[in-house]
């Protein structure tokens, strides 16, 4: 699962803009602690 994060990732962080990334790392932490939870 955190591989398939970490590609997706690298991936955006290729195509999208530093805001847009951090953004969407704000939404998988919070989808993760969801899940611990």
């Amino acid at each position: 699962m955190f591989t398939v994060i970490l590609d997706t990732l690298s991936a955006a962080a290729n195509e999208i803009d530093l805001e847009r990334l951090a953004l969407a790392a704000v939404d998988v932490v919070g989808a993760i602690i969801s899940v611990l939870l």
